[in-house]
């Protein structure tokens, strides 16, 4: 999603909330008591007053006891607060979403026609010609995986077992852009190739997918902790710029796992 959408759709989710916050104060407030709570302070105690006139000055002294009435009148004084806040902050978020410009900057080089366009160096790159610019870059795989790729993606390439053609398919069928088996050099330990590189659009960054599809076997689980160790000594942490899945003999790959994560970091 652009920058400039993302804005107005972030206005009118605040904006919801901000509705739905309000109803639930109102109905608050049908409930509360008459009057105001008045308070004071007596050689370092609080005292309450209840006020139900405007021309009292404290009010009815709250017996001690009748913390009933107490917290029903400070409820109604900060829930009034709460509305006042409230449609300023609707006020200032409707001004936002009233003044938001139509077009966004992307947008201009993407209109232009291609005669035009193939001169132009843009100063902003639309999402999709930043998209297929990072998918044709060129690069060498892992030389290691033409001796053992027998599965065929969706997309047209080969990968090495079932689970990572699953992944690679259900990334291609959500729409996310990735590299099957993209160098990527780390300190301390030199080139390694994760399984997949993906692409985050709408922030451009990139998130690297590993899958670890042994973890019953002593020496796969130890090279894979080795490689999480490698990961994270290059501040390439699991849930930040890590995605990981896991499987065993007994507990094979869980898709809907997969595609919850994939919502959550990389299409949110």
């Amino acid at each position: 999603m652009k920058k400039l959408e993302k804005i107005k759709q972030t206005c009118i989710e605040m904006l919801d909330e901000l509705d739905d916050l309000q109803k639930k104060i109102e109905k608050s407030l049908r409930r509360a008591p008459e009057g105001t709570l008045n308070l004071s302070t007596s050689n370092g105690s609080s005292q309450y007053y209840h006020k139900t006139q405007k021309h009292e000055k404290k009010g009815k002294y709250i017996e001690k006891g009748n913390f009933k009435l107490i917290k029903a009148l400070a409820q109604k004084d900060y829930d009034l607060r709460m509305l006042k806040e409230i449609e300023i902050h609707k006020k200032h978020l409707q001004k936002i979403r009233m003044y938001l410009p139509e077009k966004c900057l992307d947008e201009i080089y993407s209109s232009l026609p291609l005669a035009r366009k193939q001169f132009v160096k843009p100063y902003v790159v639309p999402d999709d010609e930043y998209v297929k610019e990072w998918l044709e870059v060129e690069y060498e795989g892992n030389s290691y995986l033409t001796k053992f790729a027998v599965h065929m993606t969706e997309r047209g390439e080969q990968v090495r077992s079932k689970s990572e053609k699953i992944i690679a398919d259900k990334l291609y069928a959500m729409g996310i852009p990735y590299r099957y088996e993209y160098p990527l050099y780390i300190n301390g330990f030199g080139t390694i190739y994760p399984d997949f590189t993906i692409l985050k659009v709408s922030t451009r960054e990139e998130f690297y997918f590993e899958h670890f599809g042994m973890m019953d076997d002593p020496e796969y689980s130890r090279k894979a902790i080795m490689k999480l160790q490698t990961y994270a000594r290059n501040h390439i942490y699991p849930g930040n710029q890590l995605l990981m899945s896991f499987e065993t003999s007994k507990t094979p790959l869980d898709i809907l796992y997969i595609e919850k994560m994939l919502n959550e970091f990389i299409l949110d």
